[in-house]
C-alpha cells in the first residue's frame, strides 16, 4: 500500500481505551469483524478445548470480565467507526500466558495479548499505528516493559497474526528476548529519561 494513503488514513484514527463507556462498541466490533473468540484466549485456563468453546461462551466471559471492572486493550477509531482492537495489561494477569512463555508474574511487565484489525481495513497500517500508540500510554499506566508474542518465520497469513505482525514489533523497537514454540516473546523496555 502507498504510504501516501498509509499516512491519510493515520491521520484520521485514534486510540481510546476500552471501557465501560464503549464495551457495547466492543462487542458490535468483534461481531463485524466476524471474530468469535471476543479476546478471551488468555482469561481460559487451557488451550485444550479452546477450538470447541463457542461464540456464546466467549461473549459471556467477556461480559464476565467486564462487570468485574476488568477493560483490557484499546479500540482504534476510524471516525466513528471502530476498526481495530489491541487487548493489553498487565501480563500477570494472563496465568495462561505466564505459563505457555515461562514468564515471572510482574506487575510491571504488560503484554500485548491479541491484535485484530477489521478485515476490511487491514494492510493499512492500522496494527502499527496502534501499537505506536499505545506505547507511551501503556507506559504511563506504569508498565516498565512491554512484551508482545508474534508467530516466529515469514509464513503468516491472517489466523497467525492475531498476536500481531512480528513486523510490527520489530519497526516499534521491540527486540527478541526468546523462542517459545512457533512464537517469539518480543519486549520493549521503558527509557528512562
Amino acid at each position: 500500500m502507498p504510504v501516501a494513503r498509509e499516512l491519510q488514513l493515520s491521520a484520521e484514527l485514534k486510540i481510546r481505551a476500552l471501557s465501560r463507556d464503549n464495551a457495547g462498541e466492543f462487542f458490535d466490533f468483534h461481531e463485524r469483524a466476524g471474530n468469535w473468540c471476543f479476546c478471551v484466549g488468555w482469561w481460559t485456563k487451557t488451550w485444550d478445548s479452546w477450538s470447541l468453546r463457542t461464540t456464546e461462551q466467549n461473549r459471556s466471559l467477556r461480559a464476565a470480565l467486564f462487570e468485574k471492572g476488568i477493560f483490557d486493550g484499546f479500540l482504534c477509531y476510524y471516525g466513528t467507526q471502530v476498526v481495530g482492537w489491541c487487548q493489553v495489561g498487565p501480563a500477570s494477569r494472563y496465568e495462561k500466558m505466564l505459563s505457555q512463555f515461562d514468564l515471572a508474574a510482574d506487575d510491571r511487565v504488560w503484554a500485548i495479548g491479541c491484535i485484530l484489525v477489521h478485515p476490511d481495513f487491514r494492510r493499512r497500517g492500522i496494527s502499527r499505528f496502534m501499537i505506536e500508540q499505545i506505547i507511551p500510554k501503556v507506559f504511563k499506566l506504569g508498565a516498565e516493559t512491554i512484551i508482545a508474542l508474534p508467530k516466529t518465520g515469514g509464513d503468516e497469513d491472517s489466523a497467525d497474526l492475531w498476536n500481531g505482525p512480528r513486523s510490527v514489533f520489530e519497526c516499534c523497537g521491540f527486540i527478541e528476548t526468546k523462542v517459545v514454540g512457533t512464537r517469539k516473546v518480543v519486549a520493549l523496555a521503558r527509557v528512562a529519561r
